[in-house]
């Protein structure tokens, strides 16, 4: 996890006593994630054909994801909490159970991306490992004069 998000988690905590401000500094934290990324890719230009830009993009996913996860994490919290005070048919407790639903598809969306970028960075690394080795084959005839 990158020093950001942790510096991030660290100040949200577990205590959902400031929950509008736990949930707003995570929002802002993921988009900060997003920003720092688009401007690391802009560098690098077509990020998705090498190791270092799709390390970089799956480093940014990681670091949302945690981030994302401890959202729904303060969202749950918050939900029980209305539910034993309020009633789990409170408007309190509906709108926390969308927001839960809403940040729930956000975490599967995150988490998607993640296996397609891992899947890529798979695939980057073993045709460079296909090549190394065509490379070293031929050095090697090369080498010893045969075909």
């Amino acid at each position: 996890m990158s020093q950001y998000a942790d510096e991030l988690m660290a100040k949200v905590g577990l205590d959902t006593t400031d929950f509008k401000k736990g949930i707003t500094d995570l929002n802002a934290g993921c988009k900060h994630i997003e920003t720092q990324f688009q401007a690391t890719a802009a560098m690098m230009g077509n990020w998705g054909n090498s190791s270092d830009g799709l390390k970089a993009r799956l480093e940014s996913l990681n670091d949302k994801l945690t981030l994302q996860k401890k959202k729904l994490e303060i969202l749950n919290q918050e939900y029980q909490k209305a539910v034993k005070e309020h009633g789990e048919n409170s408007a309190a407790a509906q709108k926390l159970a969308s927001d839960m639903g809403k940040c729930g598809n956000q975490i599967k969306s995150t988490e998607n991306q993640i296996k397609k970028y891992n899947t890529q960075l798979k695939n980057l690394e073993t045709t460079a490992d296909k090549v190394a080795k065509k490379m070293t084959n031929c050095d090697h005839k090369k080498q010893t004069g045969t075909n």
